[in-house]
């Protein structure tokens, strides 16, 4: 069985690559796609429906998940026939977006955290004088982001002992058992995971690209 795994795409934002996003759901082959949550960014506005019709007239995608976000939350709201859960296991691989597990998001979606108006007014900042708000950041905290993120990365694997544990939501790429992350398709990166299982064990491949 081939799965692929992809995340963190963002549509809706301005440093989204919904483009080349749209190319590769056109052509690939899996018998699973999931969707590991934030596909669109609702903070910023509500989900056009090209993409699914893109993923839907691909006949070589055979069933498609779809795992929600904390920017994607109520996505089942806009497309009531999705498959929307918060987790997927199958033999020993484990999937989640994986912000529950960050105390900077995991209140996100009830409307209690900081995330609906620090998107709204960093998308505005890079609309207007475009430039990545996510990475500056991340370099003027010099890695306080990256070690609140992989703290997340780490709890999500010790909920789920034994697994394979593939989260997305931190937008760094890796693949390093019993850690895999889905990276993103925004800011610098282009990635998603192929997995292949069999007999209940899965290969788990990161593709850059």
């Amino acid at each position: 069985m081939k799965i692929i795994v992809v995340s963190d795409i963002h549509i809706n934002s301005h440093f989204s690559k919904k483009d080349r996003f749209l190319e590769l759901m056109s052509k690939i082959e899996c018998d699973l796609l999931v969707i590991n949550g934030d596909l669109y960014d609702l903070y910023v506005a509500p989900p056009g429906r090209d993409i699914l019709k893109v993923i839907n007239k691909n006949k070589k995608i055979k069933d498609l998940i779809y795992i929600r976000g904390n920017h994607d939350y109520y996505i089942k709201d806009h497309f009531p026939q999705l498959d929307v859960r918060d987790f997927y296991r199958i033999g020993d691989v484990v999937i989640t977006h994986g912000h529950q597990y960050d105390f900077l998001s995991s209140s996100e979606p009830s409307g209690k955290g900081y995330g609906k108006w620090s998107v709204v007014i960093r998308e505005w900042i890079e609309k207007t004088f475009n430039f990545n708000v996510r990475i500056l950041l991340k370099k003027i905290t010099f890695g306080l982001v990256d070690w609140i993120l992989f703290k997340a990365q780490k709890k999500a694997v010790a909920d789920n002992p034994g697994k394979k544990v593939i989260i997305g939501h931190t937008h760094a790429p890796i693949n390093k058992h019993p850690y895999y992350n889905t990276g993103c398709m925004v800011d610098e990166f282009f990635t998603y995971m192929v997995i292949h299982m069999k007999d209940e064990v899965g290969s788990i491949s990161l593709i850059s690209g």
